[in-house]
């Protein structure tokens, strides 16, 4: 499991995926850090058809093992680039599902995690 760390809601922190750059058939590697949304940083964020729960393919994320469905994982392949890393929020990722308060928290600040994006992807499959 994800040693995902607390978040402070009252400073509207927020977890951004640092997608390592790769050629097609590379394994997908990643990263997390915490930010504010106030920071300035700059990330696109990625809405996507979640798909199917079933044969869940895995990526790397912080030299851990996790698990990601294949909607998401033929989408990361595709937006990454292969000479520099990528900023993304990614709710299946960036938020930790296991976490009920979390997951409510974050769901509330939606509308701004999109709103300080530059960009907004979309991922139909």
């Amino acid at each position: 499991m994800y040693p995902y760390s607390t978040l402070s809601a009252a400073a509207k922190e927020v977890r951004l995926l640092t997608l390592m750059p790769g050629c097609d058939n590379d394994p997908i590697e990643a990263s997390l850090s915490t930010e504010s949304l106030h920071g300035g940083s700059i990330y696109e964020a990625l809405s996507y058809v979640w798909g199917s729960t079933g044969n869940k393919p895995n990526i790397t994320l912080d030299g851990v093992t996790f698990a990601i469905t294949q909607n998401l994982h033929a989408a990361l392949k595709r937006l990454r680039l292969q000479h520099q890393s990528r900023l993304l929020w990614v709710d299946a990722i960036c938020i930790n599902q296991d976490d009920t308060s979390e997951k409510s928290s974050q769901v509330a600040m939606m509308s701004e995690i999109y709103s300080k994006t530059t960009k907004g992807l979309l991922w139909l499959g």
